[in-house]
């Protein structure tokens, strides 16, 4: 079996880790990139703030944004509108994670669409075994999602709270305005959530702590579009994933070190530690 090696090995190519790989590169690092199925579509509302545009004004380059001037907050039989100072950007995680990614290839970072199987450090070097041949990096970085096999393997103390969404883009619906919906339903620790797009709409539902089965999370999202289209979503595809959330007081070592970084992870940690 042969081994390749490089400076800074990267887990993952969705948008946070072909940016770091895009960064690295331009500071001429030598870095891999790990992923089997990059580019793909997030089941997530798409929805990018001001403040990342203004962070990264080359996100103007991209074509399928929808602006979002508005967001409405809903619970049964009450609804705000509360109008935005500076538009949301929403986006298909597809076209921002190909786009992205590009951007990191063209920087000369190298994508190997692989999947890691397991982490081991030896010998100063992180020793990565994949589906494919084995990988060696001075530098290991996670951006492999909430079950990441980097944090599992890199910083195991470090276990985030895992929450459920189920999501279906169903098709035009209504489109006279531009406000992302945000609907509260009794007895769901969770909510709701309608963003429109270019020529479609996520939908989808998100709950804390996996205290909603799939059945109900889909039931919710049927019930609200029902309520709003007329329609029902019964061939409609449905997807779902899990996202990372605060529940448990970290440490900055938890997160990173000279030798380790896990990307996507660091806002819940700061937040339980301020709390603690």
């Amino acid at each position: 079996m042969s081994v390749q090696r490089a400076e800074i090995g990267i887990v993952g190519a969705g948008p946070a880790g072909a940016r770091a790989a895009e960064l690295l590169s331009d500071l001429g690092a030598e870095v891999l990139l790990l992923d089997p199925n990059a580019p793909w579509e997030k089941p997530c509302g798409g929805g990018l703030t001001a403040g990342l545009f203004r962070e990264m004004p080359e996100l103007r380059e991209l074509d399928a944004v929808r602006r979002v001037t508005g967001v409405r907050l809903e619970t049964p039989g009450i609804g705000v509108r509360l109008p935005l100072d500076a538009p949301l950007g929403v986006v298909p995680r597809l076209d921002l994670a190909r786009w992205q990614l590009d951007r990191a290839t063209a920087a000369r970072a190298e994508l190997l669409p692989r999947r890691v199987r397991s982490i081991r450090r030896l010998n100063d070097e992180w020793h990565l075994q994949t589906d494919g041949d084995a990988i060696h990096v001075r530098r290991l970085v996670g951006a492999d999602g909430a079950a990441s096999i980097v944090r599992r393997f890199a910083s195991p103390r470090f276990r985030p709270r895992l929450a459920p969404t189920r999501v279906t883009y169903p098709g035009l619906g209504r489109r006279d305005t531009d406000e992302a919906v945000f609907r509260f339903v009794p007895g769901m620790d969770g909510y709701v959530w309608d963003f429109p797009r270019l020529d479609h709409r996520s939908v989808g539902a998100g709950v804390s702590g996996g205290n909603a089965s799939r059945r109900v999370m889909d039931a919710t999202v049927d019930t609200y579009w029902r309520d709003l289209a007329g329609t029902t979503l019964d061939d409609a595809p449905r997807t779902g994933a899990v996202i990372g959330t605060a529940g448990y007081a970290h440490v900055y070592s938890d997160v990173g070190a000279a030798d380790r970084a896990l990307l996507d992870q660091w806002r819940s940690s700061f937040r339980d530690r301020r709390a603690a």
